[in-house]
C-alpha cells in the first residue's frame, strides 16, 4: 500500500529527472500504436450516428418533433429517476450499516451485497414474469390462500425492481469505499456536541459522501438508460428497446440510428448535468490528515433491526432469485420433462469473454501507461475518447460497428472478431481505469532508476511496471470478463450466425416461455460470473482489514 502522500500530482509531474521529461515529449511508438486503434475503434460509433443522422435531416427532424420520440423519451427518463431513487434508498441505510455500525457479520454481508452483480437483468426479468405464471413457485402458495390469479408484474413496476435489485452494488461499492475512507473526526465532534446518530450522518456524513454518491448514481442511470434486457422482457417500451424493434423489423436502419442518435444525446447530457452539479466544490479533509480507525457505533436493540434490513436485502436481491431458478429446474425433474442441456453454449461464452477480456487489456496496459507517463494534449484527448463505451450502450455500438464491416470490412463480417471489436468499445473503459489507477500508485522514479542503471524501456516495462501493476491487471481482467460474459443486446446482433451463448440462450428460452431451461442456463451464467465477481469483492471490500 501507498501512502497519501505519495498518491499525488508528482506522479504526473516528472521534472526530477531530465530523461524523463524527454519521453514525456517523445512517447515510445509501442504506446502510440495501440491508442492510436482504440481511438479509431471508439470513435467509429459516433461517426456511424452521425453520417446516418444527416445523411436524411428530414427523417433526424422527424424522430425530434414525433410524439412517438418524446414519450419513449419520457418513459426512458421515468425509468432511470424511480431507478436511481430506489438505489439510494437502498444503499444510503445499507453503507452505513456495512461501514459504521457495530452489527454483527458485516464482512459476509457486503460480499453477499454485491452479489446482484452477477444476475443480468434479463435473467431477473426471467425470474419476475416465472412468477407470474399460473406454474410459477408463487401460485401454490397463494392458491390455498384463495387467490386464482396472480397479478403481472410488468412496466415501469416491473422493470423498477429487477433493474433496483441488481444494479444498486454499483452505487453500494463506491459508497461503502467513501466511507470507510472518511475521517471520523468531524462525526465525533458533532456527538460530543450532542447531535444523535441520525443527525450526524444527515448533516455530517452524507455531504462528504457527495463524489460516491454522484459517480454510483452516474453509473446506474447510464446502466438504466442502456438496459435491454429487462425492458424488453417487461415489455416496457424504452430508448434501447424501440431501437432494437426498428432493426428487427426494418429494412432501412436509418429509423434506429435516428433514435440511437437521440439515446447518446440524453445519455451526455446526464453526464454533463452531473458534472455540472459537482461543479468544482471540494470535498478535502482539513487537519493533519491522520489515519483513524473507523467509528463503530453500537446498536444495542437496534442490531436485530440492522440485521433484518441486509438479511431482506439478500433475500429478495440474491437468495429469492436463485430459489425461484433451482424451483424451475427440480419441477422440470419432478415431471420427467426431458430437455437437451448444450454446452456448446456455455462454451461459446467462456471462449469469447476470456478472449475478449484478454484482448481489452492487451491494449488497456500500453494506453493506461501512456495517459500517465506521457501526459500532453494528445495523451488527454485520448482519454476523453476512450470513455465513450460508457455513452453507448451496446445496441447502439452493435449497429455501428455492423455499419463499418458491411461497407468497408466485409471479410470480418459474421466473425468472431466483430463481436470482439464490439466488446472492446463498451467494455475499454472499465479496462482502462482498473489499470490506469494502478500505474499512478507507482512512482516514475523507480522506473527512471532503472533506467539509470542501463535498463532499456522493455525490460523496464516487464521487470519492474508489469509485475507492479499485476493485481490491477487481474482485477480489470476479472471486470471485463465479468460484464462481458452477461452482454446480451450486442451479442445478439453481432454474433454469428448459430452462434449462441448462455445471454442469447436464455433470452430466447424466456421469449419462448421454456423457463426451466432458461433456469439452467441462467444458474450456469451465475455460477461462472460468481468466480470473478468474489475476487473483485475482494480486492474492493472496504472491511478487509478490520
Amino acid at each position: 500500500m501507498y501512502s497519501g502522500d505519495q498518491i499525488n500530482i508528482q506522479q504526473y509531474n516528472t521534472n526530477h529527472f531530465q530523461g524523463w521529461n524527454l519521453l514525456n515529449k517523445y512517447p515510445p511508438v509501442g504506446l502510440l500504436i495501440p491508442s492510436l486503434l482504440i481511438i479509431l475503434l471508439m470513435i467509429a460509433p459516433v461517426i456511424y450516428l452521425l453520417i446516418r443522422g444527416f445523411e436524411n435531416p428530414g427523417n433526424l427532424i422527424d424522430i425530434l418533433t414525433n410524439n412517438k420520440t418524446a414519450i419513449i423519451l419520457l418513459r426512458s427518463l421515468l425509468l432511470v429517476i424511480t431507478v436511481t431513487i430506489t438505489c439510494l434508498l437502498i444503499t444510503i441505510p445499507l453503507s452505513w450499516i456495512l461501514t459504521r455500525s457495530s452489527m454483527p457479520f458485516r464482512k459476509s454481508f457486503f460480499i453477499l451485497c454485491t452479489l446482484p452483480l452477477v444476475i443480468p437483468s434479463y435473467v431477473g426479468a426471467f425470474i419476475i414474469i416465472s412468477l407470474s405464471s399460473r406454474s410459477g413457485m408463487l401460485f401454490p402458495v397463494l392458491n390455498t390462500l384463495g387467490v386464482d390469479q396472480i397479478p403481472k408484474i410488468h412496466g415501469l413496476v416491473g422493470s423498477t425492481i429487477v433493474i433496483s435489485l441488481l444494479s444498486y452494488p454499483y452505487l453500494l461499492l463506491p459508497m461503502c469505499a467513501a466511507m470507510a475512507k472518511l475521517n471520523p473526526l468531524m462525526e465525533e465532534a458533532a456527538r460530543s456536541l450532542g447531535k444523535n446518530h441520525l443527525t450526524t450522518f444527515l448533516k455530517v456524513t452524507l455531504p462528504q459522501l457527495k463524489p460516491a454518491i454522484f459517480s454510483g448514481a452516474l453509473l446506474i442511470c447510464l446502466y438504466t438508460l442502456s438496459d435491454f434486457g429487462a425492458v424488453s422482457l417487461m415489455r416496457y417500451e424504452t430508448f434501447t428497446w424501440a431501437i432494437f424493434q426498428h432493426f428487427n423489423t426494418s429494412i432501412d436502419r436509418s429509423m434506429a440510428a435516428n433514435l440511437s442518435l437521440v439515446l447518446l444525446l440524453v445519455a451526455t447530457i446526464i453526464i454533463f448535468m452531473q458534472i455540472r452539479y459537482r461543479g468544482n466544490k471540494s470535498y478535502h479533509h482539513t487537519g493533519s490528515g491522520a489515519q483513524r480507525n473507523n467509528l463503530s457505533i453500537r446498536l444495542g436493540k437496534l442490531n436485530l433491526l440492522a440485521l433484518f434490513f441486509c438479511s431482506s436485502i439478500v433475500i429478495v436481491s440474491i437468495i429469492f432469485p436463485i430459489g425461484t431458478l433451482i424451483y424451475w429446474v427440480i419441477k422440470a425433474m419432478i415431471n420427467n420433462q426431458s430437455f437437451y442441456l448444450n454446452w456448446s453454449y456455455t462454451w461459446n461464452s467462456l471462449i469469447v469473454s476470456s478472449i475478449g477480456a484478454a484482448l481489452i487489456m492487451l491494449f488497456a496496459v500500453p494506453s493506461a501507461t501512456l495517459i500517465v507517463r506521457h501526459p500532453n494534449k494528445f495523451t488527454k484527448f485520448f482519454e476523453f475518447t476512450s470513455y465513450f463505451g460508457y455513452l453507448l450502450p451496446g445496441i447502439v455500438v452493435a449497429l455501428s460497428i455492423l455499419y463499418f464491416c458491411i461497407n468497408y470490412f466485409d471479410f470480418i463480417y459474421q466473425s468472431l472478431l466483430i463481436l470482439i471489436l464490439g466488446y472492446a468499445v463498451l467494455f475499454f473503459p472499465a479496462a482502462l481505469i482498473s489499470t490506469r489507477d494502478m500505474i499512478i500508485r507507482i512512482s516514475p522514479n523507480i522506473e527512471e532508476s532503472a533506467k539509470l542503471l542501463g535498463a532499456n524501456t522493455y525490460h523496464t516495462l516487464t521487470k519492474i511496471t508489469l509485475p507492479l501493476m499485476l493485481p490491477g491487471i487481474i482485477t480489470g481482467t476479472a471486470l471485463v470478463f465479468l460484464i462481458t460474459i452477461k452482454e446480451l443486446p450486442l451479442t445478439l446482433i453481432l454474433g454469428p450466425l448459430d452462434f449462441h451463448t448462455l445471454a442469447t440462450t436464455i433470452w430466447d428460452r424466456t421469449n419462448e416461455a421454456f423457463f426451466a431451461q432458461s433456469a439452467v442456463y441462467s444458474l450456469i451464467l451465475i455460477g461462472i460470473s460468481v468466480i470473478p465477481l468474489l475476487l473483485l469483492s475482494k480486492e474492493m471490500n472496504p472491511l478487509r482489514d478490520e
